[in-house]
């Protein structure tokens, strides 16, 4: 099984690889607690167009090691950052989904995108949703609270 060592403390992650290693790649960052499985009806039909896709077990899920820490999002955007440096990826689509589009914003704006042509955010929980003197055009704090 493929796995690479986290640039943030050496934990052992596993990730996924399917498709054609000179494709366009699409990386696949999961909702918290999933593993790369929740991602098997995206990635094998993408895989089997010519895509090459990839996913990542975060650090505590599915058979990445489990470690005490590291569950920040400078660690775990980190991680994302390791793997695309790992397969030597560029050019890529990031995908993220709930907590995993949080962990995609985060590796955006911590290493400005150098290895990233664009982004999908499928039911995101990103930074930044709730309403502030600087942020007019976010949700009523009311509502997330609720």
């Amino acid at each position: 099984m493929p796995y690479f060592e986290s640039p943030v403390d050496g934990s052992r992650l596993h990730f996924v690889d399917y498709g054609p290693s000179a494709g366009p790649a699409i990386v696949f960052v999961n909702s918290s607690y999933f593993g790369t499985g929740m991602w098997e009806f995206q990635t094998l039909p993408l895989a089997d167009e010519g895509f090459r896709c990839v996913g990542l077990d975060r650090r505590g899920h599915g058979r990445s090691d489990d470690v005490w820490g590291g569950f920040d999002l400078d660690s775990l955007a980190d991680d994302v950052d390791g793997l695309l440096r790992h397969l030597d990826l560029r050019e890529v689509t990031l995908v993220g989904h709930s907590v995993g589009a949080a962990e995609v914003v985060r590796c955006l704006t911590r290493h400005r995108g150098a290895r990233v042509a664009r982004a999908a955010l499928v039911g995101g929980v990103v930074p930044g949703v709730v309403r502030t003197a600087d942020h007019p055009a976010g949700v009523d704090p009311a509502v997330v609270r609720a």
